[in-house]
């Protein structure tokens, strides 16, 4: 799974691991492999549409 493989490589550099993930989707692998995952308000795929939300997650 390439996400599994992004914050391996993420962790292995010695940076911090965010996931994006759907409130259906919290127990998926690459969500629990990260340091902290952030959920949207919304559920399904809407919660991966919404381009400008990864942004303001980051500046919190």
């Amino acid at each position: 799974m390439r996400a599994l493989r992004i914050v391996r490589g993420v962790q292995d550099m010695g940076a911090h691991s965010v996931a994006k993930s759907a409130r259906d989707d919290e127990h998926a692998p690459h969500v629990a492999l990260t340091d902290d995952a952030v959920a949207p308000a919304v559920s399904g795929p809407a919660a991966y549409l919404n381009a400008r939300e990864p942004i303001d997650i980051d500046s919190r």
